[in-house]
């Protein structure tokens, strides 16, 4: 579910994807539905063409990039 959230973010369609991975649309919603795993690499690809993290696409509890963003603003604060 996180990967077609992710994917309809960028308005991207599922045929867009199987064509950028040299793949069958098939694949990709199987990957959407939990029926397929696109693996560790495909997953980074992945990550890095929605522009979210790969703990974004697998975990639930996971901060967005734009969460991220403000922690690491917050943790380059200094005690004053």
């Amino acid at each position: 579910m996180r990967l077609a959230s992710a994917r309809d973010a960028k308005k991207l369609t599922q045929d867009d994807i199987a064509k950028r991975f040299s793949i069958n649309k098939g694949t990709v919603s199987a990957w959407e539905t939990g029926r397929g795993d696109p693996g560790v690499y495909r997953l980074r690809e992945l990550a890095k063409l929605y522009d979210v993290s790969a703990d974004a696409l697998l975990w639930e509890d996971s901060l967005t990039p734009d969460a991220m963003k403000v922690a690491a603003q917050f943790d380059e604060l200094n005690d004053k």
